[in-house]
């Protein structure tokens, strides 16, 4: 005769075995045991860090999400505006007859004092039908 074990009956002795080792272990009233005062304080150290880092991570959650939220609304109620909105467009963006140009300032670049000049290519090659 050849026993054959499959998942069902070895998830049920499992279980069985279980619940026999936990049955045989005593109830928490009949343990005594004192902790050690070092062992306690550093259980007390732990559990204040962890409430202070539960606190921390949510406060911040909430004033990343305050930040955003003020930002979006700014924004919104700024470019709302028709006149900012076109004094915004205007200070970025130049319009031209053909082509824009969008510049942004840079206050340390300085003329005089850079050594590249401006190189202008032409292609070399068109393909036909451009």
């Amino acid at each position: 005769m050849t026993s054959r074990i499959t998942e069902n009956n070895l998830k049920s002795a499992l279980i069985n075995v279980d619940k026999l080792l936990i049955s045989s272990l005593p109830d928490d009233k009949h343990i005594i045991h004192n902790f050690s005062p070092s062992f306690e304080g550093k259980m007390k150290k732990l559990i204040l860090r962890s409430k202070r880092m539960e606190k921390n991570l949510s406060s911040r959650y909430r004033r990343i999400i305050a930040i955003t939220a003020i930002v979006i609304v700014l924004a919104t109620v700024t470019l709302s505006i028709p006149n900012v909105r076109a004094a915004i467009s205007e200070f970025i963006i130049e319009v031209y007859d053909k082509y824009s140009h969008i510049f942004f300032e840079n206050d340390n670049y300085d003329d005089n004092n850079h050594s590249e000049e401006f190189i202008s290519y032409a292609p070399t090659f068109i393909p036909d039908g451009f």
